[in-house]
């Protein structure tokens, strides 16, 4: 083990449940709240995207595309909020003596997401809510703005669990700065925050191609329009994304690296897993050619394969981070009552986001057929 090892002892609160119950609640939670976050990370980039292929005619499909993406943004960046909650007591419930302490050595930074989320939060909200009458500048201006802000914070989070993963290097950190604001680059840096960058963007685009799937029967040149702009999207995101995770796995830590393709060992297994899934999903998106049932299949397989990374990436952190683990870190004292009702709270609260987005979705619906209507009208 490295010399000058500094790890905090465990908190004195045992763990209320069982660790493999916790890690599951985790990846839950925690997939939920990349299913949000990419549509406001990669929702806000494809909404420039939308809004400068758009030009400057109103009618223009992409046009139309772009102020439906806006109007998502209050709904995607509240939900992003509230889901990515659960996920970040959890880490600090199972990892509290790796991340407090990574978040300490970068307190400043940490301390600037609040504020610039509130930044971000705004200016989405102005993109929606006023974005529509004002000029393409202003649109493009104030959207990039938020995407910026959004982009940060992606930063800052993956700078952060990318250095609780690294105890080592925390004691010659604190040394050269014991001020709270050094902000630790590493050759894995890199390629962790653009393959999160770029999944965000293919996740983002896969609802662009369901919309544009679904509005294809009310609207056929709409729906085939907002279809090429989603395949634009996706595929260099997900080729990009194909070319990133090499170059990621090959900083990885080689009890980690030497395992992820081996087949006899359960990494190996989910990794060589997410990989076919993926595949099938981009071949599936990309023959669908803007028919529903393909391209709704095709969303889930690339769901499916999002969760499956998201499982891959927290087992690599656990081996990381196997021979770093004070004594005592997960202690368990069941709380058998209290882990009931956590539970019961969270199949009421998914139900009610599913039943709130069921109700956006159908509202949404009705407006764009009371368009239609009044275009075919007028």
């Amino acid at each position: 083990m490295p010399e000058r090892l500094i790890i905090p002892s465990p908190e004195p609160l045992p763990l209320p449940a069982d660790p493999i119950l916790l890690q599951g609640l985790l990846l839950l939670t925690f997939v939920l709240h990349i299913l949000f976050m990419s549509q406001v990370l990669g929702g806000s980039l494809l909404y420039l995207g939308a809004t400068v292929a758009g030009g400057r005619k109103s009618g223009h499909p992409l046009q139309r595309l772009a102020h439906t993406l806006a109007g998502l943004f209050p709904w995607t960046v509240a939900f992003t909020i509230t889901t990515g909650v659960a996920p970040l007591l959890f880490v600090q419930l199972l990892y509290g003596s790796f991340f407090y302490s990574s978040s300490v050595l970068m307190a400043w930074p940490w301390f600037a997401v609040v504020p610039m989320l509130i930044v971000g939060y705004y200016a989405l909200y102005w993109v929606s809510l006023k974005g529509k009458d004002r000029p393409a500048w202003a649109r493009l201006t104030v959207g990039g703005l938020a995407a910026v802000v959004f982009l940060a914070i992606g930063f800052l989070y993956s700078t952060n669990l990318s250095l609780m993963q690294r105890p080592e290097v925390w004691a010659g950190v604190y040394a050269a700065n014991p001020y709270g604001t050094s902000l630790v680059t590493e050759a894995a840096l890199a390629p962790r925050f653009l393959h999160a960058v770029l999944g965000a963007v293919a996740l983002a685009s896969v609802l662009v191609l369901v919309h544009g799937a679904a509005s294809a029967g009310s609207d056929a040149a709409y729906g085939r329009a907002v279809t090429r702009f989603g395949l634009a999207s996706f595929v260099p995101a997900a080729l990009l994304q194909a070319v990133v995770a090499p170059w990621y796995a090959s900083h990885l830590v080689p009890a980690v690296r030497d395992h992820l393709f081996d087949l006899g060992s359960l990494l190996g297994q989910l990794t060589v897993a997410a990989l076919v899934v993926s595949a099938l999903a981009f071949v599936l998106l990309v023959a669908a050619r803007g028919r529903l049932r393909y391209t709704g299949a095709g969303a889930a397989l690339v769901v499916a394969g999002q969760a499956l990374l998201l499982i891959v990436r927290h087992m690599a952190r656990n081996q990381a981070l196997a021979g770093y683990m004070p004594e005592g870190l997960w202690r368990v004292v069941p709380q058998t009552a209290l882990v009931v009702l956590f539970l019961a709270l969270l199949v009421v609260g998914l139900a009610t986001v599913g039943y709130m987005a069921l109700r956006v979705r159908r509202d949404r619906v009705a407006l764009a057929e009371v368009a239609a209507e009044r275009r075919v009208a007028g």
